[in-house]
């Protein structure tokens, strides 16, 4: 395996994993704003070359594309120590060469035998809609090539994937017209992932939608959010509505409970923060958030990344770790729950409301949702070991109508919830929503409650 890093001077890392037979020139015009990037390609070895450089970063976010999959499905569980914050896989699966979920063997065999300039150039042809422009490949030599199959293959049978394993990617897209791997094979192998988006592309994707969906923009985050917190309360009916419901589902799951030290994430306003204090009396209050923190809210406040900044607490030093509407902005949930499972006290809990998949239906096709919207079962699967899922709830969606596609619009505006995933596309979003006259938001909102019951290992 090699690599190649183009540096832009960011504390953040985003690392590809190409796909067979691809090199570093086709990825190179798809730098994320406010990360390097890191390429990964020729799997002639498998094995991960020793990266000093890695542990030099803040935040590492992975990408992984067809046989790039399964090579990147064995390395991201051999370092869990790494500041990986999510993970994306496109059109591969951790089972490269399988009958049911990868290449079906008769396949990959044809082409391992048969390899040749021409067949090499038919397969390329393969990875695109036939519409689709190709761009051009740095030739690569066909025993290379050949080398690398055979390593890929070997890989597959030395060093199985366990099914158990495929939360290990925070993202899964799979494409329909997929003539690469069979698309009913990557629906088999990914099977009863939490968060996963089927596109109609070709086997090679859409890189800039792909880059705008391996990280959330929290710098957009923080601006939108901030500018619209003047206009927040009045405009977030929902949300309001969502902290009071999650503050009484906490009271009743929690009765009995010593409460000591509370750290809430995404305060913003005091929505959830004004409802739970009616009940919860003499606890640590911390605040932290991406944006600043209103003067009166009591506690101490940090304005900080959550993410990033729970990997910094000590083990069982919490006894409850909340959020109200703010956690579909993670990158990875599942890895943040996992971290609450070392730094919660036994019994401490995770309590939070999140919105579920129906969420913006209306907006389907327009944007590109930059939040992650996971339903009840999406959430019990990211249930981290030492923890169990006390309570969850996809409660009822609610409607919100407005006058006009414009007072719609600025609904978004003023609840801070407008940051799509490309940022540059929000003028022709939103002249596409003016144009079909969308005047309804859908919210469906989603409570659950995790509880330490195992000490972690």
């Amino acid at each position: 395996m090699r690599y190649e890093v183009i540096q832009t001077g960011a504390g953040r890392l985003m690392i590809v994993f190409a796909g067979w037979s691809t090199r570093p020139s086709l990825y190179r015009g798809y730098i994320r704003s406010g990360f390097d990037l890191m390429v990964v390609y020729d799997y002639s070895d498998v094995e991960f070359p020793d990266v000093d450089c890695l542990k030099e970063y803040r935040e590492i976010c992975v990408v992984a594309w067809s046989f790039g999959v399964a090579v990147a499905h064995r390395w991201l569980l051999s370092c869990p120590d790494l500041p990986i914050t999510r993970t994306l896989a496109v059109n591969g699966t951790p089972w490269p060469v399988d009958d049911r979920r990868g290449i079906p063997c008769r396949v990959f065999g044809l082409t391992f035998r048969t390899l040749s300039e021409r067949s090499v150039g038919e397969f390329r042809k393969r990875m695109f809609a036939v519409s689709d422009p190709m761009p051009d490949f740095e030739p690569v030599g066909v025993e290379h090539l050949r080398g690398e199959l055979e390593s890929i293959s070997r890989m597959g049978v030395n060093d199985p994937a366990r099914e158990d394993d495929i939360c290990v990617w925070d993202k899964v897209i799979v494409s329909k017209s997929d003539r690469i791997i069979p698309f009913a094979g990557q629906m088999e192998a990914w099977h009863g992932h939490p968060d996963m988006t089927v596109t109609g592309g070709a086997h090679f994707p859409d890189w800039t939608q792909v880059m705008a969906m391996a990280s959330v923009d929290k710098d957009s985050v923080e601006r939108n959010f901030s500018h619209g917190a003047p206009t927040y309360d009045g405009a977030a009916t929902v949300q309001r509505a969502m902290a009071a419901r999650l503050s009484e589902i906490w009271r009743e799951v929690s009765s009995g409970r010593r409460i000591t030290d509370v750290v809430e994430i995404g305060p913003g306003t005091g929505l959830f923060t004004r409802a739970y204090l009616g009940w919860l009396r003499g606890a640590n209050l911390e605040f932290w958030d991406l944006a600043a923190i209103g003067d009166d809210l009591p506690g101490k406040k940090r304005i900080c990344d959550a993410e990033l900044a729970v990997r910094g607490m000590a083990d069982n030093s919490a006894d409850a770790i909340v959020a109200s509407a703010s956690v579909q902005w993670f990158n990875s949930l599942g890895r943040f729950l996992a971290e609450c499972g070392r730094v919660l006290r036994p019994g401490g809990q995770v309590v939070i409301s999140t919105f579920g998949r129906s969420t913006f239906h209306e907006l389907s096709g327009i944007i590109t949702p930059a939040a992650t919207y996971l339903d009840a079962d999406g959430l019990a699967r990211l249930t981290p070991d030492a923890m169990e899922l006390t309570m969850s709830d996809d409660g009822r969606t609610a409607t919100v109508d407005f006058e006009s596609a414009s007072d719609l619009l600025r609904h978004m505006s003023r609840t801070g919830v407008n940051t799509s995933a490309a940022s540059s596309g929000n003028i022709a979003a939103a002249r596409r929503i003016v144009r079909q006259r969308i005047t309804r938001l859908t919210y469906h909102p989603v409570y659950a409650i995790f509880t330490k019951t195992h000490p972690c290992s």
